[in-house]
Formats: C-alpha cells, structure tokens, sequence
C-alpha cells in the first residue's frame, strides 16, 4: 500500500500482544500490510500461525 506522497506505508504487529504481557521490542514485532495486520486482529488467523512467525522471527 503507498501512502499519500508515494511512500510505503506499513504497520507493525505485537506477536504476542502487550495487553496479554507482550513486550514493545523488536523481537516481538513484525512488518506487516495494513489487510493483513486486520485478519491478524479480526479474521480467521489462528493463534498458531501467529506463533509460527514468532518461530520463524
């Protein structure tokens, strides 16, 4: 997705979430589109896809 201007425009997801004891570091982010950071929060990801990248990170 590009922002106004041209530029990228990504988010950032919480592998696992601060509310649930989720640190704001590095080592518990990743770079994702704004569709999929949503499917992330409200679609069918299921939780071990989610730890599958924390594995993978």
């Amino acid at each position: 997705m590009k922002a106004e201007g041209g530029t990228a425009y990504l988010e950032i997801h919480h592998l696992r979430q601060l509310a649930n004891g989720g640190s704001d570091t590095i080592q518990n982010a990743v770079v994702v589109c704004p569709n999929f950071h949503r499917e992330f929060h409200f679609g069918s990801c299921k939780p071990e896809q989610t730890q599958k990248l924390y594995q993978e990170k």
